[in-house]
C-alpha cells in the first residue's frame, strides 16, 4: 500500500513539475511575444518613414505652354504699320480734266490720272526736298521745272517762273482706298451731318482769261446743300441748292484792284439755249487784289436742282436780241465769261 502511495506522491509531483515547466515556457513565449510586437511596431514605423521619405517616381503631369495671345485686358494693336496708302484724290480740271489720285506705296509716290473715257496713266514720281518743302516731279527732265507740292490738302503745280495752278480735294464714289495706314486704337467719333457736295467738271472749269489789266480764273465748282450752315433764302421757291464758285482774281497792271464779287452774275439756262432765271448771289462782299498777289475767293448762288446749264459774266449781262426775241447764251465779249454745267 504505502509503496502505491509513494508511487502516486511522486507521480503527483512529477505532474507538478511538468505543469510548472509549462508556465514558465508559456510565460517567456508570452514575454518574447510582446518583444516581438514591441520589435516589429518600431520596425513598421521605421519602414513607413523611410517609405514616405523616398522620391515620387510617378511621370509628373505636364504644365501647358503658355499662349500667344494677349491678356483680355490688354489691346489688341498690331505692332505692323503698313506703310502703302492713298495721298489724296483731286479734281484737275488743266486742259483735260480727269481724276488725280496720289499714292505713297513701298516709300515712293505714284501718280494715277484717270479720265472721263475710262482710260488712265500711273507714273512714279521724282521726289525732291527744297527747304523742307516736298517736291513731287512728273517729268524730271522738263526745262520748265514743273513741280507739285500738297498745301493745305490741295495739289498745287509750280514751275520755274512760279505759281501755275492748284486741284482741291474730291470725295467720289467710284474711288475707293487700296492701300490704308493701320490706326492706333481710337474712340470712334460721333458722326455729325455733313453738306452735300456734287462737284461739276464741264465746259470752262479750270480755265482763265486776261483782259483790262486783270487776270481771272475760274478754278472749281460744286452743288451742295448748305453753306456756313445756312440754306438758301429761297427755299421755298425752289432754290434748294447753292453752287459755290471758286475764282482767282489777279491784277495784271500795277497797283490794285478792288472787285465787287457781286459784279460776277450767273445765269441759268436749258439744253435748248433758253434762259431759266439769273441767279441770286448769297452774301457778296468786295476783295482787294494787288498786283503780282493773286487772291482765291469763293461766290455762292441760289439755285434750283433741275438747273445743269451756267453762264458767269463779269460787269456785264448776256445779251438780247430783239429780232428773235430771245437771250443770248453770251456775255457779249468771250473773254469776260465762263460756261460750264453738270
Amino acid at each position: 500500500m504505502e509503496a502505491k502511495i509513494k508511487n502516486k506522491e511522486t507521480a503527483f509531483r512529477k505532474s507538478n513539475r511538468t505543469l510548472g515547466m509549462t508556465a514558465s515556457q508559456i510565460t517567456i513565449l508570452l514575454v518574447l511575444g510582446c518583444f516581438a510586437l514591441i520589435l516589429f511596431g518600431a520596425l513598421a514605423g521605421l519602414i513607413l518613414s523611410n517609405t514616405n521619405s523616398l522620391l515620387n517616381t510617378a511621370p509628373v503631369a505636364p504644365i501647358g505652354h503658355p499662349t500667344n495671345s494677349a491678356p483680355t485686358y490688354a489691346p489688341q494693336v498690331s505692332a505692323t504699320v503698313v506703310d502703302n496708302y492713298i495721298v489724296g484724290i483731286w479734281q484737275d480740271n488743266w486742259i483735260v480734266p480727269c481724276i488725280i489720285t496720289l499714292k505713297k506705296i513701298n516709300g515712293s509716290y505714284q501718280m494715277t490720272r484717270l479720265y472721263s473715257d475710262g482710260s488712265g496713266e500711273t507714273k512714279t514720281l521724282t521726289v525732291q526736298t527744297v527747304g523742307g518743302i516736298l517736291r513731287l516731279i512728273e517729268y524730271p527732265d522738263s526745262p520748265t521745272g514743273d513741280y507739285m507740292v500738297i498745301e493745305n490738302g490741295n495739289l498745287v503745280f509750280y514751275d520755274n517762273e512760279g505759281y501755275i495752278y492748284e486741284d482741291y480735294p474730291t470725295k467720289l464714289d467710284t474711288f475707293v482706298p487700296t492701300f490704308t495706314r493701320t490706326p492706333e486704337p481710337t474712340l470712334k467719333p460721333t458722326s455729325t451731318p455733313t453738306p452735300m457736295i456734287i462737284m461739276l467738271q464741264g465746259g470752262d472749269i479750270g480755265g482763265q482769261w486776261e483782259g483790262s489789266g486783270r487776270r481771272i480764273g475760274l478754278i472749281s465748282v460744286y452743288r451742295t446743300d448748305k453753306v456756313d450752315g445756312e440754306k438758301p433764302y429761297g427755299e421755298s421757291e425752289g432754290f434748294t441748292q447753292f453752287l459755290v464758285v471758286k475764282l482767282r482774281l489777279g491784277r495784271i497792271d500795277s497797283g490794285y484792284e478792288d472787285y465787287d464779287l457781286s459784279d460776277f452774275w450767273m445765269w441759268a439756262y436749258t439744253n435748248s439755249g433758253d434762259v431759266e432765271y439769273l441767279a441770286e448771289i448769297h452774301s457778296p462782299k468786295t476783295t482787294r487784289v494787288y498786283n503780282g498777289k493773286d487772291v482765291e475767293e469763293t461766290i455762292a448762288y441760289e439755285i434750283m436742282p433741275i438747273s445743269h446749264n451756267f453762264i458767269l459774266c463779269f460787269q456785264q449781262g448776256i445779251g438780247y436780241n430783239m429780232n428773235t426775241d430771245k437771250w443770248l447764251i453770251d456775255c457779249g465779249d468771250y473773254a469776260y465769261q465762263f460756261k460750264f454745267g453738270d
